[in-house]
């Protein structure tokens, strides 16, 4: 079995430090995508669009 990137191996630490309305929010894109409410692209763009906002408003506090 090929070693996976230290990035991915660290995903359940990092998913742990995650608020639950994250979780929620994230999931809930993830699940309209799968049942087809929203197309892929546009549930990665607003998922990333709302990461990017938030990481950047962390960064200024």
């Amino acid at each position: 079995m090929e070693k996976l990137p230290a990035r991915l191996e660290d995903l359940p630490a990092r998913m742990e430090n995650l608020p639950a309305r994250d979780l929620v929010f994230y999931g809930g894109l993830g699940a309209l995508a799968v049942a087809g409410a929203l197309e892929w692209p546009v549930a990665l763009a607003v998922g990333g669009a709302t990461w990017l906002v938030r990481s950047r408003r962390k960064e200024k506090r």
